[in-house]
């Protein structure tokens, strides 16, 4: 060891690192020279003589330290630099990015703005046909026991449904009010029958008072044949047995009558029976349709909602696309219901 030996980053690193004080920017240019200034910096260190004993010898390894503390400083300091004048360039590109996006997405919606109230539209008519439909049958659905009055009520609101042709446009309307015409025959039938069936009530009723009628003019009959039986019993014979004759045929005829009237009764009620079910697969169906399209829509507002996530796309983009899958307009991609 030579006692007052004055320390330098050595002769090895001095081309390296000796550039590099005069130019740090050139390591950002040329990262690989690090490798070699590293390299060179560290034999230095490695081959540096020194004597810990010695005041001179201690100043050395402070100084060897400090020169190297300074390369680092300034290299540190020419990528700060480079990093700020790298940063206001992205801010400029950034603002011109911003001033891009704001003025071509003010365009995009002045291009899209007669598609976009076109697409409003159809869904009104969607929603108008659909909710028609819906209308129609929870009108034409009559409910088990209703009167023929109930029933000519909904009749009435049939007949009174509109619909505006100029929103929905005269096919729609067309279809619309033929699912009208045929509810109105249905619930027509259904009057009728239920009319029907009143006046078969009716009829049964009355029967049953003729015939609670003859029964008790029969008793009043027999009383006084009972009073005159000790008169002539023979002719009595006779005469009760013409009566009692005449009394079966009469209960006969009458059973027959009721029979006939209780057989139409339970048909009509059979008819009315059939009728509800009917209705009520209809509105079981109706509910389906309704719930397979909340189904649909929360399904395809999930998949906007992912690609506008996972896409960084727009809401109104993300929404064609999902779109355009469930119609089937892209190859390879679908959606499951």
């Amino acid at each position: 060891m030579a006692d007052g030996q004055t320390a330098t980053i050595g002769h090895n690193s001095a081309a390296i690192g000796e550039m590099l004080r005069d130019e740090p920017e050139a390591l950002f240019r040329e990262p690989s020279m690090l490798k070699a200034l590293v390299s060179e910096i560290d034999q230095d260190i490695n081959e540096f003589e020194y004597d810990l004993e010695t005041d001179s010898g201690r100043k050395a390894i402070a100084s060897m330290a400090y020169k190297i503390a300074q390369l680092k400083t300034k290299i540190d300091g020419a990528g700060k630099n480079l990093n700020e004048e790298k940063r206001e360039q992205i801010n400029r590109v950034d603002a011109v990015r911003r001033d891009v996006r704001n003025k071509l997405d003010d365009l995009k919606t002045k291009a899209r703005q007669p598609l976009d109230a076109w697409e409003i539209r159809q869904k009104q008519i969607k929603a108008t046909i659909e909710g028609g439909y819906i209308k129609i049958a929870e009108i034409a659905t009559v409910p088990h026991g209703s009167t023929s009055e109930q029933i000519m009520e909904r009749l009435g609101a049939l007949q009174n449904l509109e619909f505006d042709i100029e929103l929905i446009g005269p096919e729609q309307h067309a279809a619309l009010n033929r699912e009208i015409q045929e509810e109105i025959e249905a619930v027509q039938q259904l009057y009728d029958r239920e009319i029907q069936a009143e006046k078969d009530r009716e009829e049964l009723a009355r029967l049953k008072a003729e015939q609670e009628e003859k029964e008790r003019l029969q008793r009043e009959a027999d009383a006084k044949a009972a009073a005159e039986k000790a008169e002539a019993e023979r002719a009595e014979r006779m005469r009760q047995e013409a009566e009692a004759k005449a009394k079966r045929k009469a209960d006969a005829e009458a059973r027959a009558k009721i029979e006939e009237a209780e057989r139409k009764q339970r048909e009509a009620e059979q008819a009315l029976a059939a009728k509800k079910a009917e209705d009520d697969r209809l509105a079981a169906e109706s509910a389906k349709r309704q719930r397979d399209q909340e189904h649909r829509s929360n399904i395809m507002r999930a998949a906007k909602e992912a690609i506008m996530e996972h896409g960084a796309v727009k809401e109104a983009q993300a929404k064609s696309i999902v779109l355009a899958i469930g119609a089937g307009s892209i190859p390879n991609i679908s959606i499951n219901f």
